[in-house]
């Protein structure tokens, strides 16, 4: 019963009832127990003003130039599930366009509920969680080389083709599939933007491929640098 009347607080609150509670009133007759949940929602909130505060400059004046397509409104009820569809897109945006190590830890939103009675001052803060990796994670990435391996258990010797210039097909002694199936399938190329859209749809491609069993991608970091 405590977990139930805590899940309807809760569902209460994400719709931006912040005050909600739940009375529980119990009646036993003949061994049977009966359970009312009176709900007691309070006053809804809403947004009354909207701020933005980012670490890094080029992240924010990247996501605020596609304001236009945010969810987020003034005058909108602090409704969680608004919320995490605007995560969600922000993400997706910057995982479209070479930010491929942004996730949604990097995303939060604060509300003020003293900045206006009935309505709240939202504040959504982008910021590096704790312990990444300082260097590269507001860094574009783009493909540098596209590997293909078929049926590979490196370092075995195995046989390549160069698709085009920066895609090759490694294969253990014979090939399952033909190169120009590969080539027309795989949407990744060299020197382009990382894209998550690009990869997801290399992914499709690849498993409607009916030969192959599975298949996976996988991301190899290469210093700007290397020694």
């Amino acid at each position: 019963t405590a977990y139930s009347a805590h899940s309807l607080t809760m569902a209460m609150r994400g719709k931006g009832y912040l005050g909600a509670w739940v009375e529980i009133d119990t009646t036993v007759k003949n061994r049977h127990v009966d359970l009312h949940y009176r709900l007691h929602p309070g006053m809804r909130k809403y947004v009354k003003k909207i701020s933005y505060r980012f670490d890094n400059k080029e992240i924010g004046d990247f996501v605020l130039s596609d304001s236009v397509h945010s969810v987020l409104r003034e005058g909108m009820p602090l409704d969680m599930s608004i919320l995490g569809m605007e995560q969600k897109r922000i993400v997706r945006l910057l995982r479209d366009n070479g930010y491929y190590k942004i996730n949604k830890e990097y995303i939060s939103f604060q509300a003020d509920t003293l900045y206006d009675w009935g309505g709240v001052h939202l504040i959504l803060d982008f910021s590096r969680p704790v312990g990444v990796d300082t260097l590269s994670d507001y860094v574009r990435h783009t493909f540098r080389r596209v590997n293909i391996y078929e049926n590979v258990r490196l370092p075995d010797t195995v046989w390549a083709n160069n698709l085009r210039p920066g895609i090759s097909l490694y294969y253990d002694k014979k090939r399952k599939i033909s190169t120009r199936t590969y080539d027309s399938r795989l949407h990744l190329r060299p020197d382009s933007l990382y894209r998550e859209q690009v990869v997801q749809n290399t992914y499709s491609s690849f498993n409607g491929i009916g030969a192959l069993d599975y298949s996976s991608i996988r991301f190899e970091e290469i210093p700007e640098n290397p020694s």
